[in-house]
């Protein structure tokens, strides 16, 4: 080692051992009234007076941003001034002069807290502050998208916080009716309703309090429309209403105000004769008293409405006028309240069944004077229940007319007529049937059912099975799970003319209980759009809550017009199969077949596709090499498959053939961005606690692209572990056979690079030495040696190759807490800072172009030198005080103490940022400068926002010297909506050309989705295209493709 390498280490080791032998380094806090001038040259008045006159001279020669700097300075400088609070307002006013609203409120908002009591024109500090609400409320987002769309929700927040700096304010009753105004306009109803009550009680004597008061009714209205079963917004909607008839009596609106307490009386006597008939059927123990309470309700409270006479009518069924009850006689006009006698043989019967029962309740009298008897108690899962407005027993069936109701565990059936035969447990039915069975719905005419069984016969009827709406010619119930249907039509559309329908000889529904919904067997099936058939299967069978047809059609620069279709079909459980047709008018047809299967702890699956191409040379770029590998015959095959064999071993594999290097850029372009270069690899992994044991095989499947062959690599790894009570060891070993392929052409091949082979042994053993000193300085020295040895090197014989390491790692960390105060960030705010230096001094014993190169391994060579560092966070708690990092910062440099050829004495200038702004906004950068050319050899940036509506928004920057200097950036549209957009562009401003720009359109109606995309790519070339999908089953476009 040289001696001013010698020195300059020593040194640094010193100041360290300096450092370490002092306090743990803190942040000074900064004192009230104190600021810096980082300028030597900059204007510094000498008093409060003199600094507020040189700050109003800028002022007045328009250098409003000067002006504004000087007034924060003197703020700083001078807080307790009497030209302080001058100061912070001259601020203030110059924000709201440049129209940069956010700054200037937010300064107001500090103006009135610090120096309330030292403010000269407080009304102008107001009027400022609602200028900029106004301003929030009226401004235009995204203009540039159909016009922009008005958002005034956000202005809330500034109103509310000019009413609580100044709630006896002139504009006080206009803010808060604007509060509310800003609440309904954004369907936020509830909190609408609030604040105009607010109006109402705070500002009675208004001229806003009459409009807040009909404001409020109209969201009750809202309110009502949107849960109109519920009783409490109902009540507060009739008060409300109630209120403003009684207040206002000549108010313009008094005849919409009465007409829609009308319809909330007749909505509540809706509701209290629902109760009523709800409590009228309930069958044992009879609960008439009750219906009777809620009659009477609706007669007396709601004289006026039409279910007052329906409810007279329903007491008179229920409590017929008798000449006498129990021996006495009943005056006239009394309403007799004995329960309506049921036949004795019905009880008795009920009683003979063994397992199943049948419970009844007439709604009408169906006997003579007898009292009525108890029913006996329902003690098995397979009862039934039976309501009527008129129950009869005939020769052993229990006939039911009208409103009939039948109740069994798991099932419902409603019709106009009902038979029940007890010994046999057949039910007939017929008339607007609606039957309920595990959240199904099934409509028909006529049904035969047996409830013993669970089986029936359903004739002519119409179903709904998550998500597939089925009607059928006949419909028979097989068993308690499964039902067969003749001649039937499958949708997911509602109404009578679906857009898209399978129509089948036969089909089996069976309830699976399964996620992916009912599964459904069907035979001779034809797939329509409209009536025009465009697909048939002699078999099909899957779960209904898989996806079945999706289409894109377009045109393509490249490809010419196309059409792009998938069918995905399910025939067993674990195997999910999809074929693709491409018709493409320049290129063929393109068939394509793949298969999705999974495991108790695994899944995997195939990927085929195979085109006869038309005009395979059509890229003008490709090299000579590249065309002479392409012809007409292309394909592509990838596998993959994962298996977990147990919690600690796996294992993967892929493999990728391909006809050609271009094939996935051609047909598969989402593909080919991904992994321009694909991998065929398995491998083997085992993790214990305490080590790592694996097999890996990497194998080219594919001529054209240089690939490093492992046949096969075996490793192992200990993980760092205690060595006696101080020091800590780790160990990596990897053993195979080697083989470096370079890429093959079929024109000269006598160019290409020789391929070389070696079988490779090597382990590297690391010793480490954890010290603390002064319980906060660390410093880690660490001792290493790999051992290599090489079956053939260049020279044609084995080699054994010695490295030896040396190094030590310190670093120690300081922190301040900045504020216990909450914001966008989180709660609080700590700032953690770490300075470190690695030294590493490595020595190998054999040059690198003596060996052959596979990997990271064999480029080892001689180092010698320190990495300077220093990490900084800001940290702050979110959620369940979870702590995050607000901004993660890594500055670091190497200074090499010995050069290798053409280093020089310092690496490159490393830079690593992370910041999460909130949980849904994410900035992240890497960039590396070269300090000696002074210039950037390496940049790259992106930023991501995910919206509560989930809008998502991405920016990103990717610069490489002399190379490439890429700017993209994308925007999802509220992809939750009917209506979402997609935007994405990409621009090289090294080769000053779009490489990507791209829009896509999507619409949801009733049961199908529609895309309209646009593409137009770096070659110029457009795309436009036309995709179709299943609203059920979501979008899943092949646009990616193109």
């Amino acid at each position: 080692m040289k001696i001013k390498q010698f020195v300059f280490f020593l040194t640094v080791s010193v100041l360290f051992a300096l450092t370490a032998s002092s306090k743990e380094l803190a942040y000074k806090e900064s004192t009230s009234g104190n600021y810096f001038y980082l300028n030597p040259f900059a204007h510094k008045p000498v008093s409060p007076a003199d600094h507020w006159d040189y700050a109003v001279a800028l002022r007045e020669k328009g250098k409003l941003s000067a002006a504004r700097k000087q007034f924060e300075v003197l703020v700083k400088r001078w807080p307790e001034s009497a030209q302080a609070a001058g100061a912070k307002q001259a601020v203030g006013d110059i924000y709201f002069e440049q129209g940069k609203d956010k700054k200037s409120f937010e300064t107001y908002e500090e103006l009135i807290k610090t120096y309330y009591t030292g403010l000269k024109n407080y009304d102008g500090v107001l009027e400022n502050q609602y200028a900029i609400a106004q301003r929030e409320m009226e401004r235009k987002r995204m203009r540039w998208l159909f016009g922009g769309y008005r958002a005034p929700e956000r202005a809330i927040p500034y109103l509310e916080s000019i009413l609580k700096n100044a709630p006896q304010w002139d504009r006080a009753p206009e803010i808060q009716s604007e509060i509310g105004q800003a609440y309904q306009q954004d369907g936020n109803y509830d909190m609408a309703v609030i604040a105009y009550s607010t109006v109402e009680y705070r500002y009675p004597d208004s001229s806003f309090a009459e409009q807040a008061s009909f404001a409020k009714v109209q969201c009750l209205q809202e309110m009502v429309k949107k849960t109109p079963y519920s009783v409490d917004i109902r009540e507060q909607a009739q008060l409300a209403s109630a209120i403003f008839m009684e207040t206002y009596k000549d108010s313009e609106h008094r005849a919409e105000i009465e007409q829609f307490a009308d319809e909330l009386a007749d909505q509540a006597a809706a509701h209290d004769f629902e109760i009523g008939r709800f409590y009228e059927r309930i069958p044992k123990p009879p609960r008439n008293d009750s219906a009777k309470i809620y009659y009477e309700s609706v007669i007396e409270e709601h004289p006026e409405t039409s279910r007052a006479a329906a409810a007279s009518q329903r007491l008179r069924v229920m409590f017929p006028v008798a000449p006498s009850v129990g021996g006495e006689a009943v005056a006239d006009g009394e309403v007799a309240v004995e329960p309506v006698p049921v036949p004795e043989t019905v009880p008795e019967i009920m009683a003979s069944i063994s397992s199943d029962t049948v419970t009844t309740t007439p709604s009408v009298s169906t006997g003579g004077g007898s009292a009525r008897k108890p029913l006996p108690e329902v003690g098995s899962p397979d009862a039934v229940e039976v309501t009527a407005d008129r129950l009869e027993y005939e020769s052993g069936q229990l006939i039911g007319k009208g409103n009939v109701a039948v109740q069994q565990e798991g099932a419902s059936l409603q019709a106009d007529y009902v038979s029940v035969n007890q010994e046999t447990g057949d039910i007939t039915a017929m008339g607007n049937i609606v039957m309920l069975y595990d959240g199904n719905r099934w409509e028909g005419e006529k049904l035969l059912y047996n409830f013993k069984t669970r089986e029936g016969n359903f004739g002519p009827s119409s179903m709904y099975f998550e998500p597939a709406y089925i009607t059928a010619e006949k419909t028979e119930q097989v068993s308690s799970n499964e039902y067969r249907m003749v001649n039937a039509r499958i949708t997911t559309c509602s109404g009578s003319d679906p857009i898209v329908y399978a129509k089948a000889g036969e089909v089996r529904l069976i309830d699976e209980d399964k996620p992916g919904g009912r599964f459904i067997k069907a035979k001779h099936v034809t797939f329509y759009v409209g009536d025009i058939p465009v697909f048939y299967t002699p078999y099909w069978q899957r779960h209904l809550g898989y996806r079945v047809f999706s289409f894109s059609v377009g045109y393509s620069g490249r490809l010419g017009a196309f059409v792009m279709g998938r069918a995905v079909l399910r025939p067993t459980d674990w195997l999910t199969t999809t074929s693709h047709l491409d018709l493409y008018s320049d290129r063929g047809v393109g068939l394509g077949q793949d298969f999705r299967w999974s495991t108790p702890r695994g899944q995997g699956g195939i990927k085929t596709y195979y085109i006869s191409d038309n005009d395979p040379l059509e890229n003008d770029d490709l090299t000579a090499a590249e065309q002479a590998l392409i012809d007409s015959q292309r394909y592509r095959v990838h596998l993959d498959h994962q298996e977990q064999i147990s919690d600690e071993t796996y294992f993967r594999t892929e493999v990728n053939w391909l006809s050609d290097p271009t094939v996935l850029e051609d047909f598969f372009n989402d593909e080919f961005r991904q992994n321009v270069n694909p991998e065929n690899y398995a491998v083997l992994q085992h993790s214990a606690d305490s080590y790592a044991a694996g097999v890996r095989v990497d194998r080219s499947a594919n001529d054209f692209y240089t690939t490093v062959e492992r046949m096969p690599e075996a490793s192992f790894d200990w993980y760092r572990a205690p060595l006696g009570d101080l020091a800590y060891f780790q160990n990596e070993t990897r053993a195979g056979f080697y083989e470096m392929q370079h890429a093959e052409t079929n024109i000269l091949p006598s160019v290409a690079a020789p391929d070389y082979r070696s079988a490779r042994f090597d382990t590297y053993n690391q010793v480490f030495l954890p010290l603390r000193i002064k319980e906060f300085f660390n410093v880690i020295p660490r001792a290493a040696y790999r051992g290599t040895w090489y079956g053939d090197t260049p020279a044609g014989s084995a080699e054994y190759r010695n490295i030896v390491e040396l190094g030590t790692l310190s670093s120690f960390k300081a922190h301040k807490k900045l504020t216990d105060q909450s914001g966008f960030y989180g709660t609080g705010l700590r700032h953690v800072v770490e300075p470190y230096a690695d030294y590493l001094y490595r020595y190998s014993d054999i040059e690198t172009n003596l060996l052959y190169q596979f990997d990271n391994i064999d480029e080892l060579d001689d180092r010698n030198e320190v990495r300077f560092g220093m990490r900084n966070f800001l940290q702050t708690k979110r959620g369940a005080r979870r702590v995050v990092n607000f901004l993660d910062t890594d500055l670091y440099t190497s200074y090499r103490l010995d050069r290798n050829t053409g280093e020089k004495d310092f690496g490159p200038l490393v830079a690593n940022l992370d910041m999460s702004l909130t949980d849904d906004f994410r900035i992240q950068s890497d960039l590396e400068y070269d300090m000696h050319a002074g210039q950037f050899d390496e940049y790259n940036a992106r930023a991501h926002y995910l919206a509560t509506d989930s809008s998502q928004y991405s920016l990103e920057y990717r610069y490489l010297a002399d190379t490439r200097s890429l700017v993209a950036a994308s925007t999802e549209l509220f992809p939750n909506n009917d209506w979402s957009y997609q935007f994405l562009v990409r621009y090289d401003a090294t080769l000053n050309e779009w490489r990507e720009r791209r829009f896509l359109v999507n619409h949801r109606f009733d049961c199908i989705g529609l895309g309209l995309g646009l593409k137009v790519d770096e070659d110029d070339e457009p795309s436009l295209w036309l995709h179709l999908w299943l609203n059920a089953f979501g979008s899943d476009s092949d646009s990616g493709r193109l």
